[in-house]
């Protein structure tokens, strides 16, 4: 297995078992790592996380995820952990 078809396969199993309460994250990166399994979580009603192209060393990942899919979080690199953690914090309140 390719290291793209792990991250795929695992973002696919979170969606399929958590459904809407899985969340993807994508940062900087070149390829297509992750984002088929990245599209299942949204498919499910998941929440998604990407780092702004504006902000990456590699913008190719986060770019063709961000054109492919209606992305709920477009965050810069220096906001992720931040909005992470509103996030999360806003699911026990």
């Amino acid at each position: 297995m390719r290291p793209e078809e792990a991250i795929d396969r695992l973002m696919t199993t979170a969606a399929g078992q958590m459904k809407q309460q899985a969340t993807g994250i994508i940062l900087t990166g070149t390829g297509r790592d992750g984002i088929k399994g990245f599209g299942e979580i949204i498919a499910a009603g998941g929440t998604a996380f990407v780092q702004d192209p504006k902000s990456c060393l590699f913008k190719e990942t986060p770019m063709l995820v961000a054109d492919l899919y209606d992305v709920d979080h477009l965050v810069s690199d220096k906001q992720m952990a931040g909005a992470i953690n509103s996030f999360l914090s806003s699911l026990t309140q």
